[in-house]
Formats: C-alpha cells, structure tokens, sequence
C-alpha cells in the first residue's frame, strides 16, 4: 500500500513540474508544448517554416485524353489516411517508378477512376508539394511531382 502512495506522489510531483515547465516556457514566448507533454507530436510549427506533404492521384491516359483522379475523388467511404498507405505501399513495391500489380489489381484501379478500357496507361502520382508558413501566408515553394507508371504483371 505504502508502495501504491509513493507512486501517486511521484507522480503527481511529475505532472505538476511538467506544467510548470509548460507555464515558464510558455511565458517566455516559445510555444512547444506539445512535442513536449505529447511526445506523438514531432514538430510544432511556429510562426514561419517551411512544410511538406505529398498529394497523391491516380493519372489516366488513353487516346481520348489525360484524366487526373485526385484521391480524394477516389474509394468513397474509405478514410484518406487508409488511401493514403494504399498509395504508398504501392509506391514501396515499385521498381524504377513501375508498379507491378496483378491484372485483377489492375481492373480494381480501373474501376475505381471509372474506366473498364484495359489498354490505356495508368499512372500513381506523387506530388511532394514544399510550402513556406509565413504569419498567415502560404506560399508554394516547390512541386515535385514522380509518376509511376502501373502496369500488369507478366508473370500472372
């Protein structure tokens, strides 16, 4: 039991420094408090930086025309976070910016941007998009785009 109090108590004086910490540091002006209590948290922007993140879509290309499928447009009902490691584990399986997948894959895909024309090309595309974060302002500071190329698999 005796055991039992002395962690409550060392607990208690650990949670009342780490908000002490968090007050003093918070009056100072540098605001870093989540990385900090909520180790989750890798990087806490402030005022200025630079951020960066991908936005994938899926590239259609026939003899009709270039048709580019943004994600979100794509498998309605499933979270983005869940289409978003769709992509990238497909991107992982890639061998020199060629996905290799199954011709039943392949159909699944087709479906999903809304085509049953097999033949046509079909792209995954990455683009890794670098913004600045000045005050309120967003400004696109580069757009590098890498498409894989989605193909059948030879061997099914």
């Amino acid at each position: 039991m005796v055991q039992k109090k002395k962690i409550i108590a060392y607990l208690f004086v650990f949670l009342t420094l780490q908000y002490l910490i968090l007050a003093v540091v918070e009056l100072a002006g540098v605001n870093f408090w989540p990385a900090f209590s909520l180790p989750g948290f890798k990087k806490v922007y402030g005022k200025s930086g630079i951020i960066e993140y991908t936005k994938y879509s899926i590239v259609h290309s026939n003899e009709r025309g270039t048709h580019t499928h943004p994600m979100k447009e794509l498998w309605m009902g499933i979270p983005d976070v869940q289409k978003r490691a769709i992509f990238r584990s497909a991107i992982k399986k890639s061998q020199k910016e060629i996905i290799r997948v199954s011709e039943e894959e392949y159909a699944w895909y087709m479906k999903s941007i809304g085509t049953d024309d097999l033949d046509s090309k079909m792209y995954l595309r990455a683009s890794i998009i670098s913004r600045s974060i000045d005050q309120d302002e967003y400004e696109v500071l580069d757009v590098q785009t890498i498409d894989y190329e989605i193909e059948k698999n030879e061997d099914d």
